[in-house]
């Protein structure tokens, strides 16, 4: 209890002052009142905000400049009521992210299977955009002599499904429409395997758990952070948005993070 009441008094400290809010990410439908506006990535709010959420599954993350990030979720039983920024923080619970672990992360460039390793903990998905490039170690998993990546989907009651998937070099492609499946993606697994055709037999590498980022939030998030950061440092800056992609939408190829975020970097540093 005291643990309770302590971690309590140093939330509502936290906003005493008035502050600005700006959205990460929004799952459902989340209204501002005091504008109208439906929430999305970038939108910008204050303390006494009014937001309405749609259903009690409605969820928003935001950043709150030189505090962190925090997630907004409506009460169960009172979701349909109207309240503000400020009450909401106030009854939500502070989902504080290990930074050091997540952060850390961020330009390593992983290989396969280490690319779609994630940790439960904070998100356990991986981020699939349209085209999606990781690295593998051709020594490993030589694809010169035949053998060959997979995508091995399995739905309830029905066969599996074995896609091969492409390579070019050292990188393995996989596109979202890989993971197509007849009926709700939500129902089915995934796992990626490796045929070697010297062996003549396949093993399953990894299960994956896709978040299909079909709008490319990921450029999104990463925007809003970049100019929302008070750090100076291209590599600081780098791993700050590296966390709040992961957390958000689950786990990106390292590739095609890098190569957004120094798009997005390069774009602002010429302004």
């Amino acid at each position: 209890m005291r643990t309770l009441l302590l971690f309590t008094g140093l939330l509502l400290s936290v906003f005493t002052v008035s502050a600005q809010y700006t959205v990460t990410k929004v799952v459902g439908k989340v209204k501002n009142l005091t504008n109208g506006e439906i929430l999305k990535t970038g939108s910008k709010m204050s303390d006494n905000d009014k937001l309405q959420f749609s259903s009690p599954s409605d969820l928003v993350r935001l950043i709150v400049l030189g505090k962190g990030t925090y997630v907004l979720q409506a009460n169960p039983q009172t979701y349909t009521e109207e309240s503000t920024v400020i009450e909401i923080l106030k009854s939500n619970l502070h989902l504080k992210s290990k930074e050091g672990y997540l952060s850390g992360r961020a330009g390593n460039f992983e290989t396969i299977p280490d690319a779609f390793e994630t940790e439960s903990g904070y998100n356990d998905k991986n981020r699939i955009a349209p085209q999606n490039k990781y690295l593998f170690d051709k020594e490993q998993y030589p694809v010169s002599d035949g053998s060959r990546f997979f995508l091995q989907v399995a739905e309830k009651d029905k066969p599996a499904v074995v896609k091969q998937l492409t390579t070019k070099a050292d990188t393995l492609i996989i596109n979202s429409a890989d993971f197509k499946t007849s009926g709700d993606p939500k129902n089915a697994s995934f796992t990626l395997g490796y045929f070697s055709k010297t062996d003549n037999s396949s093993q399953s590498l990894i299960e994956l758990k896709p978040y299909f980022d079909t709008n490319n939030e990921m450029d999104a998030i990463i925007k809003v952070v970049m100019n929302a950061s008070t750090k100076k440092d291209k590599s600081d800056i780098e791993k700050e948005c590296y966390k709040e992609v992961y957390e958000a939408l689950g786990k990106p190829s390292d590739i095609d993070y890098i190569k957004a975020f120094n798009k997005i970097f390069a774009k602002k540093k010429s302004k």
